[in-house]
């Protein structure tokens, strides 16, 4: 009878989860067998995205909170760039993780602010013009309105330099006491908080009238956070910067304490960018270099497929986008914080990069869609019904299960993990998984083209054959939607034709 119960509550919770199950049994080693009304699933999933499209997968949030990404790479007030060469390959790995990582805290329902100086976004525009969307060009005032509590607070204390007898008006170096802090705060030291090795810190030299680097990053970005009113602070850094980003974090807790003003602080830390040892004479030295190697290896590929007739406005605009989105997918093609090893060899098989196959396959999709429209514009097939009288029985076919289950179903779920809380206090780091879409999409087109190559789509406008194309056009519809959505949140125009 509990067995009975147990399996009756099993497939009451299934079918909340919009599962529709038949039955629930066990086998004979007791392991737990699901049968599944695959005709609804299908329904039921397909129906869902096509009628949510680019909210399938977001979260709706009741207190929407502002985030500020804070990056030095794009945000530093010594940022000095004026023209293309002065961009970094680093930078560039930089501003795309950030790009990133604002669609996929838009997507938990976060209000998402970034700063840059105008100087860094015009020039990043060159390579990722989609940056415009997300960030915000501000220029901070100064810092001297936040100094006078700060340098009152019980954790700063003063010293002057080794030639000066004593401390006077003049000559007082202040310095934070960073270890006592901490201490007194309870605040999580060691593996994934904060280093052990933080002590103390300078943070102003009264005889240069100078403040330190570390401190004035903090008065900016408490200055940015009361204009935006925002509630969390997500510092980005490269590895050698992060030990200097948490002295940045302790001043400004400690500014914000002495000012009442709460505040949440995170870190996000990402690797460097390197060259496979083979590849290190190719002359890829900055963001230039490399768009411009991908650039010429879509071009040669273009032409090796279209012949000579690749020239012109419009073709220029298409391998841009192109390029544009193969160094996204580089860029994001690794965890975060491990180092990103770019291939720059000039081997025209890097044309086929994860970025272009991806975007061929998307344009496959767009075309399939386009013929079918022009066909039941001029009669050849009937309209497509609604998704409620398709009979999916027809998708019996593992590649079209695949598809749904391992793709379509789980995106949401995909989405979801990709940004573990914002708000736990355990750690203060955030853990962004940057990579986790791409990797999704290129796995998804692997499916994709051997399910395209292996299965006709628009077949014959016979009666007997027209229930199976209906019900591959709804699921390809779906990835079609899937990707448009993987698309947006890495901050990518897809192309419908290639």
């Amino acid at each position: 009878m509990e067995l009975t119960s147990i399996r009756q509550k099993l497939k009451e919770e299934l079918n909340k989860a919009n599962y529709p199950v038949t039955d629930v049994t066990y086998d004979q080693f007791n392991s737990v067998v699901i049968f599944l009304d695959r005709n609804q699933l299908f329904r039921n999933v397909l129906g869902t995205v096509l009628n949510e499209k680019n909210e399938y997968g977001c979260k709706k949030c009741i207190e929407e909170k502002t985030v500020l990404l804070y990056n030095d790479s794009v945000c530093n007030y010594k940022c000095n760039v004026t023209s293309k060469e002065d961009v970094t390959l680093e930078c560039v790995r930089s501003a795309v993780i950030q790009e990133h990582c604002v669609h996929l805290l838009k997507c938990h329902g976060y209000n998402v602010i970034c700063p840059v100086y105008s100087s860094m976004i015009q020039r990043l525009k060159d390579f990722l013009p989609s940056l415009d969307d997300c960030f915000k060009d501000v220029e901070a005032d100064g810092c001297n309105q936040h100094l006078e509590l700060f340098f009152k607070s019980p954790y700063i204390f003063t010293t002057c330099d080794k030639n000066e007898e004593k401390p006077t008006q003049d000559n007082k170096i202040y310095v934070f006491d960073m270890k006592k802090y901490i201490q007194d705060k309870c605040l999580p030291s060691g593996k994934d908080c904060f280093d052990k090795n933080l002590n103390t810190c300078v943070v102003y030299e009264g005889k240069k009238s100078f403040s330190e680097e570390v401190l004035q990053s903090a008065c900016y970005i408490l200055q940015y956070c009361k204009e935006m009113n925002a509630d969390i602070c997500v510092h980005i850094s490269k590895q050698n910067q992060a030990f200097n980003k948490q002295k940045v974090h302790l001043i400004l807790q400690l500014m914000a304490e002495v000012e009442d003003k709460f505040m949440i602080q995170k870190h996000l830390v990402y690797g460097n960018v390197t060259q496979r040892k083979q590849d290190k004479d190719c002359g890829v030295n900055n963001a230039e270099d490399l768009f411009r190697l991908r650039y010429d290896q879509m071009r040669q590929a273009a032409i090796m497929k279209y012949s000579e007739g690749v020239h012109g406005e419009g073709w220029a605009a298409t391998l841009e986008s192109l390029t544009s989105a193969c160094i996204k997918f580089e860029m994001l093609s690794c965890v975060h914080r491990n180092t990103l090893k770019l291939d720059i060899s000039e081997d025209e098989d890097r044309s086929q990069s994860d970025g272009s196959f991806v975007m061929y396959n998307y344009a496959r999709l767009s075309t399939l869609f386009k013929h079918f429209n022009e066909a039941v514009y001029d009669g050849t097939y009937p309209p497509l019904p609604p998704v409620d009288e398709i009979d999916f029985k027809t998708l019996r076919e593992e590649a079209e299960w695949c598809l749904l289950y391992n793709y379509i179903y789980t995106y949401p779920t995909l989405i979801e993990q990709c940004v573990e809380s914002i708000e736990k206090t355990d750690s203060i780091h955030l853990n962004i998984h940057t990579h986790k879409v791409c990797q999704m999409l290129c796995s998804l087109s692997r499916t994709l083209s051997s399910y395209y190559s292996r299965y006709h789509v628009l077949g014959e406008a016979r009666s007997h054959l027209l229930p199976t194309m209906y019900a591959r056009l709804y699921l390809l519809r779906a990835v079609q939607q899937i990707m448009e959505n993987a698309f947006k949140l890495l901050g990518i125009q897809p192309l419908s034709q290639l």
